[in-house]
Order: C-alpha cells, then structure tokens, then sequence
C-alpha cells in the first residue's frame, strides 16, 4: 500500500482521505465550511488525484482543515456548501472531461447550478499537449466558476505530461495563498514539507510482461501504409479488458537513434543526470524516460528559453507556423535545423516524458480470454533524407520477435462499451486502424447472447491492399453478426471516397437507425481528419431529414453525446 509522501507521520492513504471526503460530503452542513479548504479532483490516470492528495497533505500540514474529495463520488449539489475550493482536472482526448468528472462537469455547466456567493477557487489543469484542446476541461471549469460569480483566489495552473513540476508549483502557490485567508488550527510543527508527487517507482511496475504470439501484417506491399496486427498471450496474467478497452505499450526509444541524437549534441552518453530525482546514464534516461521521436510546441518553446537563439524567436512567435514545424519533425530535427551550445541537464529539461503508446482492443474476451490482439498502423517516412520511424512502429517491426516480451498494461474505456441493451442498433463508423474496437464487438456479439443489428461503414484507401479484416468481414455478413456493411476507398480508380461520403450517402436510412430504433453512434479513428469530417457529415445527416439549422444539429450531437448514444474513440 501506498502512502503520500511528506513528512507527516500520520499521513493517510488516498482511499482512506476519499472515504474521509465522502463522509464530509454527506455533512456539509456539520463543517466549518467558511474555514474549510476543499481539494476535488477528476482523474482518469490517477495524476489528477495525485496532485490533490499532494494539496490536501500540504494544506494540512499548514494547519488548515482541508478535505479531500472525488468528482466520481461527490454529489454535484454539494458544491454550494463550499466557500474554498482547489480542482484538479484532467482532459480526455478531444477536450473531453475524464469519464469519473463528467457528472460534476454537465452539473456544472447547467441550469440547475447553485454555488455559495462567497465561492474562490484556483484550478490545476492536466493535459496532453500533442492534443489541440490541451487542458481545456480545467479551463472549461475555471471559466464556468468564473461566469457564475466565483472568485479566482490563485491562477490557473496548466500541466503537459510532465506534469509534476507545474503541479507541485500549482499546489505550494495556491494552498499559501488560501493559508493567508484561512485560520491554521493545527500547523505541524515541523515545517519542513516534502514536495513530493506520489507516482509509480521504477520502471513498467504495474505492466504484464506479455509474450508475443504472431506479428501479422494486415495490408499488402502494394499499401502506402502498413499496417500489422499483434497477438500477445496475457495467460495467467490476471488482466480484466473488454471490447472498447486500449492495450498500453509501454515502449523506448531505439538505441541507433539515441546514438544519433547524443553523437549531434557531441554529449557523452555516460553522463549523469537527473530523471525524476534519480540519476541515470544519459543514454539510459534517453532511451526510456524521454520523448524523441514525436516534437511538440511546448518542447520547441522550452528549447528556445534556454537557448535562446534569434531564428528561434520568430518560429516560437507564430502558433500556425509552429505547429507546422511540430507536425513532421522529431527531436533530431530541432537540434539539427538550430543548433546551440547546452548541457546534458539541460536537454533533459526540455524533453517531454516518454509515455505508453495506447491502441484499440481488437479481440474480445468472449472469444479467446488468454489472447490480446492490438492492431497498429506504422509510422515510416523518409523527410530531409532521413528514414523517420514511430517509436512504437520501430519496436513492432525491428526489436520484438515472436516469443518475446512486450510491457503492456489494460486502459478501461467505459465511454466506448458494446450498450447494456444487448438487442440495442449499432452504426459503427471508422477508418483504418479505427476498425480495430468493432472487431473486438463483432466476436463479442458472435460468441454471446447478444442480437445487436450492426451496421458497419469503414474506410481505408485501397481495396486490393488496404481492406483491414476483409475476409473476417465478409464471414460476419454470412453469418449475420454483421447486419450491414458499407466500404469506402480514397484511392480506387481515381474515385476519392471517405466514410463520411458513405453517411450522406445513406442519409435516411442512417437517420432512421438513430432517430426511430434508438442505435448507438460510434466514431474511431484520427482525431484531426476523419473523426472532423464525420461529425460535419453527421450534422448533414440531420438538417437534411429534419430542415433545422446547422445550430439545432450541433445541439442534436451533444444530445446524443451527453445521452451515451454517440460515443466516440479517437486518437
């Protein structure tokens, strides 16, 4: 069991401080609310809830009364009783509140909200800044207090995927500032404090070692994309998934690379240096703590405060041009296209944590229990004469064999569940690798007790070398698992066609399906291009059967959303 880490020796558990919370949640009325200190979280990776346990500890220590509490299992209404408040948030995907916030945050945002006149708050933002809505449910929070008349008592702090440094800044700035308005009952007297976030120790510790079964490519050598599918065996692993679930990989960077990089910055890759408080060779820390092969804007910026450099100055001056830059560059590009005299320290600093790589389920438990299947589309192009490879598309293809380990880890994804009416319509609507979730419903309906008609649209560029699952599919049609299936290719006989011209296609019947047999909506795939284009398609749909505005079809779409009957997985 896990404790926070500061210097109080009756430092409680996070599962006991939410049992605390909970119980102050149903006695509102019994606190000293006017003196109180409450910290609330939503968290989907537990980073969230770290900082806010983080606060709460903190917050204690100065001798406040402060009270932990979960936006998963506070009653919404509560907020009223609260006159203090620090929120730490996360952002799911497309700007979305994590699933245990999405409660508190429709509360929020409604009619029937009521807040304490005297409310003041402060927000930590967490988010993904690969992602364009980076924090926006902090920010989406922040200003909806704001609108109904609560005061900013300390500013809103944002976090990228390293987040702890801004988080433990967030938490020391805002928890002061409310000890300058709150009576300290009980102040430690020690006041020495570790700032310390609690996280995973060492490296893939929650992770199951999954032996590979069978590395199989899905499109031909004609396809101007692979795509391969990996089996891995999780046999007696004790992982629980379920159709709408992602594998995790937790991944590193490959050493030809790492050579490379450190042979431009003329480091020497025994060098020591600080990750997260330990201190690792350089090289080691390059290849597993550190984020190479994908360049961010956040990254771009810290490189030119250190550096410094004046060509710099105009890239990071312009967001469009920037994000330009971003799209197709890595880390070697940066320290390549503008060089500069740093440190090994300080190259680190810039360097965003290397995450896992997340991909859908492909397989359903109903099927084959003790077999996982992820289905990944490779990243492989060659730009300024350099072969650029994903660091997860490089791992599959070159650095894992059949019979070898991968670390992998289950990320639940309840907002992407088959519905709990098991005879409830399905329109499935996905493009390449977003095909990978409905393969996992499909064998999930074909080896239950589950009558869903299922309506497929899929898109991918080529027939002949790019039809993922096609045989797979054509099976699911004979046998009636698959009730429909509509294919669109943008690369066939010069006739460029996307799913989202499937939809318009079949506008009325489409229309029918979710307006009269009640079907749920679902959307896979990337985030900027298809999944874009299908909701405009969808809004289409719409104003073409009912004459309303494109107005009255945004509002149909978050109707939809909001009612768990468009779900969406997008990446």
């Amino acid at each position: 069991m896990e404790t926070v880490k500061t210097n109080n020796k009756k430092t409680k558990t996070p599962s006991q401080q939410r049992a605390e919370a909970e119980k102050a949640g149903f006695n509102f009325r019994d606190k000293d609310n006017q003196a109180a200190l409450y910290i609330l979280f939503g968290s989907r990776t537990g980073n969230s809830e770290s900082a806010a346990v983080l606060a709460c500890e903190y917050a204690r220590h100065q001798g406040m009364e402060a009270y932990l509490l979960d936006m998963n299992t506070m009653k919404p209404e509560n907020i009223r009783h609260i006159r203090n408040l620090l929120i730490a948030v996360s952002t799911h995907g497309e700007g979305d509140p994590p699933e245990v916030a999405e409660h508190f945050y429709h509360y929020l945002h409604s009619d029937a909200v009521q807040l304490s006149p005297d409310l003041r708050y402060s927000v930590l933002a967490l988010g993904d800044s690969t992602y364009e809505d980076f924090c926006k449910t902090g920010h989406d929070i922040a200003g909806r207090l704001q609108k109904l008349g609560a005061k900013v008592h300390s500013p809103l702090a944002e976090c990228d995927v390293n987040y702890e440094e801004n988080a433990m800044a967030w938490v020391r700035r805002s928890v002061d500032a409310f000890a300058e308005v709150l009576p300290l009952k009980n102040p430690v007297k020690d006041k020495t404090f570790a700032f310390e976030i609690n996280k995973r120790e060492g490296d893939f510790d929650d992770a199951c070692f999954a032996p590979v079964l069978s590395k199989k490519m899905l499109t031909t050598p004609e396809s101007t994309r692979r795509t391969m599918m990996l089996s891995l065996s999780v046999k007696n692993s004790g992982l629980v998934f379920n159709p709408g679930d992602s594998v995790g990989v937790y991944t590193t960077n490959a050493r030809m690379f790492v050579d490379r990089v450190i042979r431009k910055l003329q480091f020497d890759s025994t060098t020591q240096v600080d990750v997260n408080g330990k201190t690792k060779m350089l090289k080691e820390a390059l290849i597993k703590d550190f984020e190479l092969t994908v360049l961010t804007t956040m990254v771009v910026s810290k490189y030119f405060e250190i550096t410094q450099l004046p060509e710099l100055k105009k890239l990071t001056g312009d967001e469009a041009l920037l994000e330009h830059y971003c799209e197709t560059r890595d880390v070697l590009d940066l320290i390549t296209d503008y060089p500069a005299p740093l440190t090994p320290a300080q190259f680190v600093t810039v360097l965003r944590k290397l995450n896992p790589r997340l991909y859908s389920l492909a397989s359903s438990p109903e099927q084959d229990s003790e077999k996982i299947d992820l289905v990944a589309g490779l990243i492989e192009y060659t730009r300024s004469n350099r072969e650029r490879t994903g660091v997860c598309s490089s791992l599959f293809t070159d650095r894992v064999d059949d019979g070898e380990t991968l670390p992998v880890f289950i990320e639940h994804n309840d907002r992407f569940r088959l519905p709990d009416d098991k005879s409830r319509p399905l329109i499935m609507i996905g493009a390449g690798t977003g095909i990978a979730p409905y393969r996992a419903f499909l064998q999930e309906i074909e080896n239950t007790s589950r009558q869903h008609p299922a309506w497929l649209f899929f898109g991918e560029k080529s027939p002949e070398a790019d039809f993922l699952f096609r045989e797979e599919l054509e099976a699911y049609l004979s046998n009636g698992t698959l009730t429909r299936l509509n294919v669109a290719f943008s690369r066939h006989k010069n006739q460029k066609k996307y799913v989202q011209d499937l939809l318009r296609e079949k506008s009325e019947e489409l229309f029918d399906w979710v307006s009269n047999r009640n079907a749920v909506l679902y959307i896979c795939g990337n985030k900027r291009t298809m999944a874009k284009e299908v909701r405009s398609a969808l809004k289409e749909v719409y104003q073409q059967n009912t004459g309303k505005n494109a107005q009255a079809a945004e509002e149909w779409l978050q109707k939809l959303k909001s009612g768990k009957s468009l779900r969406m997985d997008v990446y």
